[in-house]
């Protein structure tokens, strides 16, 4: 269930990597107060396609990628609970829970590998 954490800050391009750049920008944020079905995440991801192309972005195929959790290393995890094992380190998009951090901090960090060179057009956070 995610009502039950209250997170209060959305930080983006900051951490403990300062002075680097990137080319992340946020387009728009949207936020729900329940968990996303598959369909639910895939018409999110049409809508902000669609307002990408509406503003002149060039026409792509997106696939929404869900690496598996032994594809995921976290920077730490609330009880040093193995990826997949324990509801802290959980993080796939169809997982009843999710991913919390072992320390409150926001140099905390989430790392998926996709097994190949990927370009990533979006987060779903």
């Amino acid at each position: 269930r995610t009502d039950q954490f209250a997170d209060d800050a959305v930080v983006i391009n900051d951490g403990i990597a300062r002075g680097e750049t990137s080319e992340w920008a946020v387009m728009e944020l949207m936020t729900w107060n329940y968990i996303l079905s598959k369909e639910a995440m895939q018409e999110a991801s049409d809508y902000l396609l669609k307002k990408l192309v509406a503003n002149g972005g060039e026409t792509c195929m997106l696939d929404v990628v869900n690496p598996p959790e032994l594809q995921r290393t976290y920077s730490s995890v609330t009880r040093n609970e193995a990826p997949g094992v324990g509801p802290h380190a959980m993080s796939m998009l169809d997982s009843e829970t999710a991913w919390t951090s072992g320390a409150n901090s926001v140099s905390e960090w989430m790392q998926m590998d996709l097994k190949k060179p990927e370009s990533v057009a979006g987060v779903i956070v």
